[in-house]
């Protein structure tokens, strides 16, 4: 076991770590829903939510999560967001002062629950509006039901809102969502109509009882996850999530590691791997210190890192015991994999070196 936690995670140990002092780190905890041993995967990537994740419950950046993301820059970990908001609205929540610290562009990023997709350059990878006829047939429903309603259109544009049918609805023809509000039975009633009578056209996301989001069908966070992952070239078990919320629930199948912030919804504890600080006291940044502490050790011993990791405590375990030994056997033979080409390689030029004389 230990030569197995060895191959797997001396792979994380080539990274520097950061030079900033040590913090009191402040363990992820274990679900009450989950026993089984898991050891927090490498990151190369890290997907936060915004509202109630990355921003407080109480609808405040904590400064922590700010500096979280230079942190995360120093460990050579990439930090994205993965939101039901545009990019533009995002941009602005956060404002200039923020977003200069951070040294975020937007981009990349997973946008209106995976309808807009930009990559690492802001590159549009997917744009995926609701048809027009679906649209207006949706909005046709939720209005009968006298429910507020408001339709997010272009990410690069402005929120357009319906509060009442419009006739003149030709002028919004980049909407991606339509987000519904209401009391949670008449929501589940507007839900339930809307799948009985456009079925497949259409797909769901709700973030919680009082309100729910109708996209493309096929759209959510983890499809979303898997193109942006393709595009950056790593693989799905490369990204940790952190999400509080039932719309999150995909990109945590998903993702290698997934985090929910302790004031999250009772779902998105259940579906996580490890559960942290409500989202009020910086979650994301304790997030990036347990990643500092345990995945990038002061220690050059990769003993040392062995040992540190097989006594991680307060772990989330979201595969049973063999599921954990299966992943790692997968890991020793993706190293192996790496090791003998290297050696083949250094073998081809010492005889190519001996040819020459």
């Amino acid at each position: 076991m230990a030569l197995l936690t060895f191959l797997c995670l001396s792979l994380a140990t080539v990274a520097s770590p950061a030079n900033a002092g040590d913090s009191t780190v402040l363990p992820l905890q274990e679900s009450p829903t989950r026993s089984s041993p898991l050891l927090p995967k490498p990151a190369r990537l890290i997907l936060s939510d915004l509202d109630g994740t990355l921003i407080g419950k109480d609808g405040v950046l904590p400064p922590d999560n700010v500096e979280a993301f230079r942190l995360a820059h120093s460990l050579g970990i990439q930090v994205a967001l993965s939101t039901g908001r545009p990019r533009t609205n995002v941009m602005e929540l956060l404002g200039e002062n923020n977003l200069k610290k951070m040294d975020f562009s937007g981009f990349p990023g997973i946008y209106l629950n995976g309808a807009y997709v930009l990559g690492p350059e802001g590159e549009v990878l997917r744009d995926s509006p609701l048809a027009h006829d679906t649209l207006k047939h949706i909005l046709h429903i939720i209005t009968e039901a006298g429910l507020l309603d408001k339709a997010v259109g272009v990410t690069e544009g402005p929120l357009v809102f319906f509060k009442e049918k419009s006739e003149s609805l030709d002028v919004y023809s980049r909407v991606h969502k339509v987000h519904v509000e209401g009391e949670p039975s008449a929501v589940a009633g507007v839900r339930h109509r809307l799948e009985a009578e456009l079925g497949d056209s259409i797909g769901f996301a709700q973030s919680h009882p009082r309100a729910f989001e109708v996209l493309q069908p096929g759209i959510d966070k983890g499809e979303a996850l898997r193109l942006l992952s393709e595009v950056l070239g790593i693989s799905p078990e490369e990204v940790l999530a952190v999400g509080n919320a039932h719309n999150d629930l995909p990109m945590f199948k998903v993702a290698g590691t997934a985090v929910a912030v302790g004031d999250g919804y009772e779902d998105a504890k259940a579906a996580a791997d490890f559960i942290t600080v409500p989202s009020t006291q910086g979650a994301l940044m304790q997030v990036l210190l347990y990643v500092k502490a345990h995945l990038y050790p002061h220690s050059p011993s990769h003993e040392g890192t062995a040992t540190v990791f097989s006594s991680l405590l307060h772990e989330k375990g979201a595969y049973t015991a063999s599921r954990w030994l299966e992943k790692q056997q997968k890991c020793v033979d993706r190293t192996l994999q790496v090791v003998r080409k290297k050696v083949e390689g250094l073998a081809d030029h010492i005889e190519k070196l001996r040819s020459m004389n």
